[in-house]
């Protein structure tokens, strides 16, 4: 019998193999399209089958930061996405969960200066027109 490293390695190219074997069956039956579409985890269905390749390819570690994906996680989305959740009810569960302060620090550090001068801006005008 073959030792562990020899078989994960076959069952990887197996499972490479039947994805390009996959690709080409959606190429040929017009299906691109649809693997344009969103799933629940990625942008496109396409993303999907990239990131079996990539997992596949035993001379990238680039998978190997990637984390499992967050069922509950989703379902909650899911559910507020349900729900047509406004701003101040999202604010207002940001509150309850204890997450207002982490969450403002992680929007100003992934927004463009811009849109940070802007709103800081508005909220200037803001404060002296209550005054």
């Amino acid at each position: 019998m073959k030792n562990t490293i020899e078989q994960l390695e076959h069952r990887l190219a197996m499972v490479e193999d039947d994805i390009t074997q996959l690709k080409k069956f959606i190429y040929a039956n017009g299906l691109d399209e649809t693997f344009q579409k969103a799933t629940d985890t990625s942008d496109e269905a396409w993303t999907l089958l990239y990131n079996m390749e990539i997992a596949c390819d035993l001379n990238s570690d680039e998978c190997m930061t990637w984390k499992l994906y967050n069922h509950q996680a989703e379902q909650v989305i899911k559910d507020l996405k349900a729900m047509d959740v406004d701003g101040e009810t999202m604010q207002y569960i940001l509150e309850q969960v204890g997450m207002s302060d982490q969450m403002l620090k992680q929007l100003i550090v992934s927004s463009k200066t811009q849109e940070l001068t802007s709103l800081l801006e508005l909220k200037y005008i803001l404060n002296h027109k209550c005054k």
